[in-house]
């Protein structure tokens, strides 16, 4: 994620523009009738209050398995409930993973995401878990955030 830099966004933006969760229906209405452009300069207002307006986000996204999902979403490619092009292909590698990532952090990625044709933990067991939450903690000390999504 973006760093947060205290020299960038000004006490009066972060006033202006609150870190808030308790939005009532009349003022999600008001900012959902702004005019697009009105939307798009509060919307950069609010980020630079909090951001470095010049710093971008590189991830890095590797699937780690494809396919043969037992879930039945009926929109998703991964799913062995419907027939699609996609061949379902076993966990990648230890080391095939690790080069991934290193590649990607030597090519400037700040965060480096692994998604899995799975539900969850729950659905794949203790081992095939164990090798992903490793993958993350041994790539985690370069400096970077690791992730691991399922297909839920």
């Amino acid at each position: 994620c973006a760093r947060r830099i205290s020299s960038v966004g000004s006490g009066s933006l972060q006033q202006r523009f609150p870190v808030r969760n308790d939005w009532t229906r009349e003022e999600v209405k008001e900012l959902y009738t702004q005019p697009l452009v009105e939307l798009l300069h509060l919307g950069a207002s609010a980020h630079r209050a909090y951001f470095d307006a010049t710093e971008i986000q590189q991830c890095t996204l590797l699937s780690i398995k494809s396919g043969g999902c037992q879930e039945d979403c009926s929109y998703c490619s991964q799913s062995r409930a419907h027939h699609t092009d996609v061949k379902p292909e076993a966990l990648l590698p230890t080391e095939q993973v690790l080069d991934a990532a290193r590649q990607a952090k030597a090519a400037g990625s700040t965060r480096f995401c692994m998604g899995t044709a799975w539900r969850g933990p729950s659905t794949v067991g203790p081992r095939q878990f164990g090798r992903i939450w490793t993958w993350c903690a041994r790539s985690g000390g370069w400096g970077w955030r690791c992730a691991s999504r399922w297909a839920s």
